[in-house]
């Protein structure tokens, strides 16, 4: 899923500026040069087709306008068309799959393209020889287009419904006019363009000139799950029973590794997890149960949270169709607030019980496939104390694994990563 900034925070930082953002420090990644060394003087971002549109000095013999693609990871820059317009491209605007030009045509001040065929399909010709400067989309099929001091109408409200037959609704002077837009020089930036991910932040910089003129920066994130609340922190809250549970710093449990695995300050546990827990109500035996401690754990406004039940279910007789039940009622309370939910299988009990949590299991992975966390196959006995029920501290640094494999962001723990091309 990918979406624009409305404040572009990655932007911010190719902008040499302190941003407050928490993603990890951005990381070039790829480089494109536009054919012909082309320097770009106006930019514009297509979010629904994913196109990075470029206008460029006018080159006899070269396109002046540029339309790129990014392939699915938003990373891999190709050209998907250009065109020779032999004009030149003050301001770009898109809406739709449409982009309209300010150019200095005196009988098209105004270009209207089709961005899937990168195609010509309309025009506008204001009166005089004035250069138009600005456009922009004010609303679906209506646009504004400013130029410079001229003898006739220096705004237009167009209705560009019709391309082939665009409508003035409103034409003004003003003294003024509009200024020309910066003339960037060669190795100047455009514009820097950020784009969040899910697995952080992506930007392009687009340079006036000085291969390459395009340029891809990636910043990640230390883990899969979003920053709904934007303050800055990814927060798990850990719920569930006496193997999340941390009843003595010197034992911490799986939470609490993972935390130290992860390492980033950006990342945070809040594990409110209580030994005899359940996530069916009423817990016939103890007082802790998941509701309980979801409303809890929720006043923290984590961004996502791990429950880990199941253990305690099964000693007190409840059903996998219940307990399954339970888990997808608490998954329904975090889709509520926004918040991630992951699952984790229920560890295998020793081998009276054992088979108690095979359908079980089954059941949650079925249930929940892109957010289990995998507590049960590979838990042999070595990982377990005496009882066959809790978790050693081999068994709890094996669970933090796990949760790291699932909850963080494996391009972090990839060593090639952070390499420039």
């Amino acid at each position: 899923m990918f979406c624009k900034f409305q404040i572009p925070l990655l932007a911010l930082v190719l902008l040499g500026l302190s941003p407050v953002a928490s993603a990890a420090p951005p990381v070039r990644v790829a480089d494109f040069s536009l054919p012909g060394a082309a320097r770009p003087i106006t930019v514009a971002y297509d979010a629904p087709s994913g196109q990075l549109l470029i206008g460029a000095r006018p080159r006899s013999g070269f396109p002046d306008l540029y339309a790129l693609a990014f392939g699915p990871d938003q990373k891999t820059p190709a050209l998907s068309w250009s065109l020779d317009l032999d004009e030149k491209i003050y301001a770009l605007a898109v809406d739709g799959n449409r982009a309209y030009l300010a150019t200095s045509g005196n009988k098209e001040e105004m270009l209207v393209l089709d961005l899937a065929l990168g195609t010509r399909i309309g025009s506008f010709d204001a009166a005089g020889s004035a250069d138009a400067y600005t456009v922009e989309v004010v609303e679906p099929g209506l646009v504004s287009l400013g130029r410079r001091r001229s003898g006739g109408p220096e705004f237009y409200h167009l209705d560009v419904n019709d391309p082939m037959q665009v409508i003035v609704r409103e034409a003004s002077e003003d003294a003024l006019g509009t200024q020309p837009p910066r003339n960037p020089t060669r190795g100047q930036l455009v514009a820097a363009i950020a784009l969040t991910t899910d697995r952080g932040m992506v930007a392009y910089r687009v340079m006036a000139g000085g291969e390459p003129e395009v340029q891809v920066f990636e910043a990640t994130v230390p883990v899969v799950f979003g920053d709904i609340n934007g303050d800055g922190v990814y927060r798990l809250g850990c719920v569930g029973d006496s193997n999340t549970a941390a009843p003595l710093p010197a034992f911490p449990s799986w939470c609490e590794m993972l935390e130290n695995q992860i390492a980033d300050p950006d990342f945070q546990i809040v594990n409110v997890a209580v030994s005899g827990a359940t996530v069916v109500i009423p817990n016939l035996y103890w007082t802790s149960d998941a509701v309980l401690q979801m409303e809890e754990v929720l006043g923290f406004e984590p961004d996502a949270v791990a429950l880990a039940f199941g253990t305690n279910d099964i000693l007190q007789a409840r059903t996998p169709d219940q307990i399954l039940d339970a888990y997808l009622a608490q998954a329904d309370m975090a889709a509520s607030r926004g918040v991630a939910f992951f699952v984790a299988t229920t560890p295998p009990l020793g081998p009276l019980f054992y088979s108690l949590t095979i359908p079980l299991n089954a059941a949650l992975r079925e249930m929940f496939p892109s957010q289990v966390v995998e507590f049960s196959d590979g838990f042999t006995n070595e990982y377990f104390k005496p009882d066959g029920i809790h978790l050693n501290q081999a068994g709890r640094a094996l669970r933090a694994e796990r949760a790291l494999d699932v909850l963080a962001n494996p391009a972090l723990h990839d060593p090639s990563h952070g390499t420039p091309p």
